[in-house]
């Protein structure tokens, strides 16, 4: 599988409500970058400035991403929808991790 370019986070076709075992299932499926970049999506939507520069590259690309330095990472107000799925890509990393 491969990220949308328009919005990453739209590409996971899970029901987000339920974010069970599916969901897990299909995050499986995403290599590690995807997952990260995923995971950052939902700072980058929030305007978030990015100090890896693969992140600011990535992220630039798309009109809505408007980097403001001011924005610090503890500003960001992800809904409790959002934040399940963001825990579950979080999940899917560290499982990864663990198996290394």
């Amino acid at each position: 599988m491969t990220i949308s370019t328009v919005n990453p986070i739209s590409e996971l076709d899970c029901n987000v409500s339920g974010l069970g075992y599916e969901c897990l299932k299909l995050l499986s499926h995403y290599s590690d970058n995807d997952l990260r970049i995923m995971r950052n999506s939902f700072y980058a939507l929030g305007d978030y400035k990015f100090e890896s520069q693969d992140l600011i590259d990535y992220f630039s690309r798309f009109n809505w991403y408007l980097p403001d330095p001011t924005v610090k990472e503890s500003d960001i107000i992800i809904d409790e929808l959002h934040k399940s799925l963001l825990n579950k890509i979080i999940e899917e990393e560290n499982r990864r991790k663990q198996k290394q």
